[in-house]
């Protein structure tokens, strides 16, 4: 993978060098005088049904509008509107998932639906 400077300005060539730096540079708004555009805001789009998908030997992820409380009833910082929670209990950034239960070979067990029909008994 390559990675380029994006340049507005064309480099100096050898048979030219002074006109290009010689070319005069635009100036901001604020410096011309001139008020910045205001950015367009546009409406926030309606929040989705928020969803809770148990991974297979992995977190739980809360899609949606979800506020996440600790114990004590106090809100976890979120700041993407898809999570993954740890079940593992072995994460170093609980209440959230860093993949080490990966490393722990934890495991869930059996689906219910794949484990059979529930017997009372």
């Amino acid at each position: 993978m390559a990675v380029r400077a994006t340049n507005p300005e064309p480099a100096a060539t050898a048979d030219q060098p002074e006109e290009a730096e010689a070319r005069p540079r635009p100036e901001p708004a604020a410096a011309a005088g001139r008020r910045p555009e205001e950015p367009t805001v546009e409406p926030l789009p309606k929040p989705a049904a928020a969803t809770v998908v148990a991974c297979p030997n992995g977190p739980l992820l809360l899609r949606g509008d979800i506020e996440i409380l600790t114990e004590t009833g106090e809100p976890v910082p979120r700041l993407r509107r898809t999570v993954a929670l740890c079940r593992c209990g072995a994460s170093s950034i609980k209440p959230y998932c860093d993949g080490t239960h990966k490393l722990t070979g934890f495991t869930t067990g059996p689906t219910p639906s794949a484990a059979g029909p529930v017997q009372d008994g």
